[in-house]
Formats: C-alpha cells, structure tokens, sequence
C-alpha cells in the first residue's frame, strides 16, 4: 500500500526515479506498463529523460505517476445520487488513463521495437515501401501522444472540476469560470489521425498479412515472413484497442460533461 505522507516533494524534471521510487513504489509498475526497460529505472534515469521516451511533459507525467489523494478517505454527505455521479466520472476518466498507459507501453512500445529489429537486419528488397511505412508510423505516433498529452493536461482535469463544481457548493462565478475554461479534444483530428493509420495498413505488404490475428500472434518471429506477421497483428491490434478508447471518450465521457455544463448553467 502507498505510504501518507503529511506533504509531497516538490519532484521535478530532473529527479531521479530512484527517488520517486522510494517515496512511491507504486510508480514501479505503472513505469512497467508505460514501456520503460527495467534497466533504465535500475539506473535511474530521470523524470525528463522518462517523459522524452513516452513523449509526455515532464510534469503531466509526474502529476500522472504520483497519487495526489488517499484513495481510502472516507466520503462526504452529499446526497447519494450527487456521490455516484461524480465516482462514475472519476471512473471513466481513471479507464482512459489507464487505456494510455496500455497503448504506449503494451503496443506502441513492442511495435516501434520490432520495426526498429526488421530494419536493423535489412527490408526484404522486394518491399521498399517497409522503410516509409515506419517513418508514417513513428509520426503517428508522435500525433497520438500529443493528444493523450492534451487529454491528461487540459480534458480530464476539466471533467473533474465540472464534477467537483456540481457535487460541492461552490459560487456562480467560480462555476462560471469553470466552463469559460473549456477544453475538449477535436474529434477532426482523431478522424485525421485513424485515417492515417489505416492508409498506413492498407499499404502493408500482403504477403505479411495473414487471415487469423490469433495465428499470426502464435508464431514466432524466426524468419522475415514471421517477422512481417507479427508486425502486422500487432498493428492491427493497436488500431483496435485506440479506436476502443476514442469509443469510450465519444459515447461515455463527452455527453457526461455535456449534462454536467447543462447542469451547472441550470444551477447558476
């Protein structure tokens, strides 16, 4: 169980892991589950140098890995149907988190070191396009952790305060203030970004595609064909699991936020 501490250190770019480590052995695993090599936090890289390999600000990332509240302090006594709605907020937003975690360090982690093995022992010649592929991919990359980076900065933080605003008595013009804040993501460039993906998928080599992601997943990488396999299911299960996560934002948080503006206005 994490440790109470009466006051959190004042952690910056520049601390080691090491020392977050100590304070938090929590961060262990979700340092895991981001996609950073044991040997790095055996070294005790940094809080930036962790950041610069998922593409996140340092301190989105230290607000992300270190918990900030008891997760056992007892509740309020506000009216129970107030309480449920803001733990099912808390809820949805804590489910994207975690989706984030997974989509770096589950799939976007073993792809780019799989793409990174296939290109050190050389292409196949007859598929040049494998090497533009990459490049598409590590932009898209790069796109999609720009915007969980927006989404951990800005649109979960202003779903919890709608929450908070609508649960607690706070004045009409901080409930104002509130949402002249606003800030949600732009379902263009989620569109934009999906269809770079599969444009991306339409062009891998179809040699390397094979009928079942399951048998694909069972192979293992010995050969170029194999190699070409594995690449490919992954590739496949990364888009499924993102437009998942993109599918809970659209049909679970936003209209959750869109009755919690309708609310605080009737309030206010």
């Amino acid at each position: 169980m994490t440790p109470r501490y009466p006051f959190v250190p004042s952690w910056e770019p520049q601390t080691s892991i090491c020392d977050i480590l100590k304070v938090f052995p929590t961060v262990g695993v979700e340092l895991e589950r981001l996609g950073v090599p044991p040997a790095a936090v055996h070294d005790c890289i940094t809080v930036g140098e962790v950041a610069n390999h998922v593409g996140w600000n340092p301190y989105t990332l230290l607000s992300f890995l270190i918990p900030t509240a008891d997760p056992h302090a007892p509740t309020d006594s506000r009216p129970s149907s107030q309480v449920d709605q803001r733990e099912s907020c808390v809820a949805i937003v804590q489910a994207l988190r975690a989706d984030h975690v997974r989509l770096l360090g589950a799939y976007i982690g073993p792809i780019r070191e799989q793409w990174e093995h296939w290109e050190s022992k050389g292409y196949p010649p007859d598929y040049p396009q494998l090497g533009l592929l990459r490049d598409e991919f590590e932009t898209l990359c790069a796109e999609i952790s720009c915007h969980f980076l927006l989404e951990e900065e800005e649109l979960f933080p202003y779903a919890i305060e709608l929450h908070e605003a609508c649960t607690a008595q706070v004045s009409a013009q901080d409930a104002l203030k509130i949402l002249e804040n606003k800030s949600l993501t732009d379902d263009g460039e989620i569109i934009a970004l999906a269809d770079l993906l599969e444009h991306l998928l339409s062009r891998f080599p179809e040699g390397y595609k094979t009928p079942s992601d399951a048998a694909a997943k069972s192979l293992k990488a010995e050969n170029t064909q194999d190699t070409g396999r594995h690449l490919w299911a992954n590739l496949v299960a990364f888009r499924d699991s993102w437009l998942l996560h993109e599918a809970k934002e659209t049909t679970g948080l936003f209209p959750r936020i869109l009755e919690l503006e309708n609310h605080l206005l009737r309030k206010n």
